[in-house]
């Protein structure tokens, strides 16, 4: 059996996948230490922005995309979640809430993308 290096070498092999889930760790705990709650809740349709909200503020939204399908944001105690929709598959409903810089919900039928930013 030949190893990834090319010769038969377990151990380099060994060493060589220890190292990358050091990098792959050291990454993940980097991008999770550096994430922080936004302010904004920005509500796009088909790519334009319909409306920006207030994290920070208790609030519902009704989006609509224009041929009759509706997403039913809600936005409390500084998270965001589309709690009902009349999509066919409902994922955005399913995708739960959102809070942190940079998370988003998507309503694919819909063509709604729900972006948190600061």
């Amino acid at each position: 059996m030949t190893s990834f290096f090319g010769a038969k070498s377990p151990r380099r092999d060994f060493i060589f996948i220890c190292a990358l889930g050091l990098c792959a760790a050291i990454l993940a705990a980097v991008l999770l230490t550096h994430r922080h709650s936004g302010h904004q809740v920005v509500v796009l349709v088909n790519g334009k922005e319909q409306v920006s909200l207030s994290l920070e503020e208790n609030q519902s939204y009704t989006i609509d995309d224009g041929y009759g399908g509706e997403n039913h944001l809600v936005i409390q105690d500084g998270i965001a979640c589309i709690d009902e929709a009349n999509c066919p598959d409902r994922i955005c409903v399913l995708q739960g809430a959102i809070s942190q810089t940079g998370d988003c919900l998507i309503c694919l039928p819909h063509g709604v993308v729900v972006e948190i930013r600061e």
